[in-house]
């Protein structure tokens, strides 16, 4: 039983580091295409676990859920102006 949860958490985990990676990739093929080295390369063994978990219904539906509060989180980020931030003064003012 612990070591099906452990498998289920590694895929998962696996499997958003992959999309992150994947999301990454417009900016490292623009880098490339400046002539900047790409930071990170997405191996098969993570495309393998990232099938996997688009092949699996119930894997599906949780990595689909997950991406939906990523998008949520960096549209709040996006929506927060940084005009909230504390306002600083300096020294005798």
């Amino acid at each position: 039983m612990i070591r099906l949860v452990f498998l289920c958490c590694h895929r998962w985990l696996a499997a958003v580091a992959l999309l992150c990676l994947l999301l990454a990739a417009p900016v490292a093929l623009a880098q490339q295409a400046l002539g900047e080295p790409a930071s990170q390369q997405i191996s098969a063994e993570e495309l393998e676990t990232l099938v996997a978990t688009l092949e699996d219904k119930a894997e599906r539906q949780k990595l689909i859920e997950q991406l939906r509060v990523l998008i949520e989180a960096r549209r709040a980020q996006a929506e927060t102006p940084a005009a909230r931030l504390p306002e600083t003064r300096g020294v005798g003012l």
